[in-house]
């Protein structure tokens, strides 16, 4: 997949994004070797089949679709962030909301977070090393 997307060419640049291959992760809009596991019309995330020059295929990608436009390599692969998130929803702090479905854990100060807020959180945690700001993961 990672060949076939390569010879298609990158995505289109896009304001703060230069095209750069030189990271973990592309710096475009959108790569057709991305393969998105959660999008919205400000974030996603998605398994990377294209990943940049010091990234690795199949690891997961956080994209902030929004001003910012961040492109961040936050999990090493799906199985990975797959973890992440069953450590979250089987957390016993995880309240799902009557009936809109929504889920919440409160963080450090006590302020509630939903889902992609937590899973954002516990991926740059993995990423750097700094301790998950979630008491009911630790």
């Amino acid at each position: 997949m990672a060949e076939q997307a390569e010879a298609l060419g990158v995505g289109e640049p896009f304001d703060e994004l230069d095209g750069s291959a030189e990271g973990d992760v592309r710096l475009v809009w959108w790569d057709r070797g991305w393969v998105p596991l959660f999008m919205s019309a400000d974030d996603a995330f998605a398994v990377d089949g294209h990943p940049g020059a010091g990234g690795r295929a199949g690891q997961v990608i956080y994209c902030d679709l929004d001003y910012g436009c961040g492109r961040e390599a936050l999990w090493p692969s799906l199985v990975d962030f797959l973890n992440d998130m069953l450590a979250v929803v089987s957390s016993d702090g995880f309240v799902v909301e009557g009936d809109s479905g929504i889920g919440w854990l409160a963080d450090d100060a006590g302020q509630d977070q939903w889902m992609l807020r937590i899973l954002l959180d516990v991926g740059f945690a993995r990423r750097d090393g700094r301790p998950v700001p979630y008491p009911a993961l630790r």
